[in-house]
């Protein structure tokens, strides 16, 4: 049985983005203060660590999700960024190897005829994400120059600007949303949210604990 659920304080007649919204938010505020560019008197190595906890959560959902150009764009863009980091950085930025993680926990949520919807589910969290990552560029480009930081600049992978978190809900709503399959998106919203708090902690990062 899925541990995962859309809240019940979420109205019954609200839209897709309205229950992903309500139901992410709780694992959204436990990332937003354990991601390493939250922390006081940010270096390039809290932008490094930023990317590789990143950059093993898309390998993770890839591997959930396979065969999505999309995901494997996304890995790419990060990949690109980090090099840079490693480059600027010399000995001083190796990283260290993050515990194993078992992905078992969400097969069953992100698989088999599930797989349209959560794809859509996912796809709510990461652009979501460069939300804040060009907020993020805003406040850091300066403070990590000579970085360029493109992966925050540029919104993730794909088609840089302001518009493309507002692109990515009108093709949401205009899809048609039956009981199940916005049952499958809300849970593989959450359980993209879950995953990033798993890569989080086996990278050794502050977890605020769970609340109920």
């Amino acid at each position: 049985m899925s541990s995962f659920r859309t809240p019940d304080h979420a109205p019954s007649g609200s839209t897709l983005r309205e229950q992903l919204r309500a139901a992410t938010a709780a694992a959204h505020a436990r990332v937003d203060a354990a991601m390493p560019l939250t922390r006081p008197g940010v270096t390039l190595t809290d932008y490094q660590q930023h990317l590789l906890i990143l950059l093993d959560w898309l390998v993770a959902l890839e591997q959930l999700l396979p065969e999505q150009a999309w995901l494997a764009d996304e890995r790419h863009a990060i990949a690109q960024d980090a090099a840079t980091c490693t480059q600027l950085l010399g000995d001083a930025g190796a990283p260290g190897a993050p515990r194993p993680l078992s992905l078992s926990r969400w097969q069953a949520l992100l698989d088999g005829p599930r797989r349209d919807a959560a794809c859509w589910g996912v796809r709510y969290v990461i652009e979501g994400s460069h939300l804040g990552g060009q907020v993020l560029y805003r406040r850091l480009s300066t403070v990590l120059a000579p970085h360029p930081l493109d992966y925050l600049r540029a919104g993730g992978a794909g088609t840089p600007g302001e518009g493309r978190w507002r692109r990515f809900l009108l093709a949401l709503d205009d899809q048609d949303w039956p009981p199940p399959a916005r049952r499958h998106a809300i849970e593989a919203a959450q359980a993209a949210f879950e995953l990033l708090i798993a890569c989080l902690d086996a990278h050794g990062a502050p977890l605020e604990s769970a609340t109920s």
